[in-house]
């Protein structure tokens, strides 16, 4: 009976409490060694960055895990794959040629704008070039620029067919004034006229005729202290050199006329460019088409939206180019990021997210440490 008694006075033997908390403890610190001795560490830590990730078809789907800490935020985690697949290739390729392609449409609408306008500085510049030298205009026009450079959605020809009104003293009418002319009222036209050759309304860039026609300037204005006789001589050395400079200002030369101004060399080099462009649109349109075609079923996450081909095609090519520069900067880190886990706690919540990643609450995450813990406590 004492022994009875006995039995039953005596308390029950429980683990102490700070023995539990150590082997809590330890388990945890034995599994962030085990981490850190495992794995790297991607270079992930917001939620937007798994658009591109996705995309891009760079992460071990099976690995994607996201733990809900709300309704708004979440902790995900992953892995990388260790190599790049011919699908993430063949998405990639899609989406730089698609940024590229929005690039040269751009560049090739301001190109065609700039060109309009310079157009208009070289029919100014050929209507002032034509009442300095009083060169009559031929009944099809004078061509500055042939019709040759015109294109299929262009048209960059540039023919003078009549002059602005303008009350210019022209060189072929001072060829018909010099033999009748008294020198010192016919030099002060010359002048006027060498003059026009040098402002900047013809705007002459070729540096040897410039300089040509500065000494020229000079020459006539000395002249007037000199004799008639000598006044007429360098008056009629003038003139002649003023023809020999219209002869080489009025050269064709690779179908246009006037490439010694400023505003036809500008209008040339435009054009270059824009052909250039053109050109290289061409060729991205070909290849943009058949790389069409290897994405065309793929669903792409956009900005947190969910999109076809087709429909991304359609997005404001500015806010497409931004985009795709943060997914370029993650196809590039995939050389760092290759095989490599992540984590990224305290996210918002978005499409890729949602549509991507598993679910798993806390205490699921948390129950693999449960059977041991039963275990000891039990």
């Amino acid at each position: 009976m004492n022994n009875e008694n006995k039995s039953k006075n005596e308390p029950k033997k429980n683990i102490p409490g700070g023995f539990l908390i150590f082997i809590l403890a330890a388990i945890l610190i034995m599994l962030t060694v085990q981490n850190l001795n495992h794995e790297k560490t991607a270079k992930v830590a917001f939620s937007h960055q798994v658009e591109h990730l996705a995309n891009l078809d760079l992460l071990q789907k099976d690995e994607n895990r996201k733990i809900a800490l709300n309704d708004n935020l979440v902790t995900f985690s992953g892995k990388f794959r260790d190599r790049k697949t011919d699908e993430a290739a063949a998405r990639y390729k899609y989406l730089e040629l698609l940024s590229h392609n929005h690039e040269l449409i751009a560049d090739k609408a301001r190109l065609a704008g700039e060109i309009s306008l310079l157009k208009q500085n070289v029919k100014e510049s050929a209507d002032w070039f034509l009442h300095l030298s009083g060169l009559p205009i031929p009944r099809s026009g004078y061509k500055v620029i042939d019709p040759v450079y015109n294109s299929a959605d262009a048209e960059n020809e540039i023919v003078i067919r009549k002059l602005s009104e303008k009350d210019v003293t022209s060189l072929a009418d001072l060829n018909q004034r010099f033999a009748t002319e008294t020198p010192s009222l016919f030099g002060k036209d010359l002048v006027t006229l060498i003059q026009g050759f040098r402002s900047p309304a013809l705007g002459i860039g070729n540096e040897t005729i410039k300089q040509q026609l500065k000494t020229l300037e000079q020459t006539v204005a000395d002249s007037a202290g000199l004799s008639l006789e000598e006044q007429k001589s360098v008056q009629k050395n003038a003139l002649a050199e003023l023809a020999l400079i219209v002869d080489e200002l009025n050269q064709d030369n690779q179908n246009m006329r006037l490439l010694a101004l400023r505003s036809v060399r500008n209008y040339k080099a435009e054009l270059a460019q824009y052909t250039a462009v053109s050109d290289e649109l061409e060729t991205n349109e070909a290849q943009l088409d058949k790389a069409r075609q290897a994405v065309s079923q793929a669903i792409w996450f956009f900005n947190n939206q969910e999109l076809s081909t087709r429909a991304l095609e359609k997005q404001d090519p500015e806010a497409f180019n931004h985009w795709f520069a943060s997914a370029k900067q993650e196809w590039e880190n995939f050389s760092y990021n290759k095989a490599a886990a992540f984590k990224a706690p305290d996210q918002p919540r978005n499409t890729v997210l949602e549509k991507n990643l598993p679910e798993r609450n806390w205490m699921s995450a948390c129950s693999k440490f449960f059977p041991p813990l039963w275990l000891i406590m039990g």
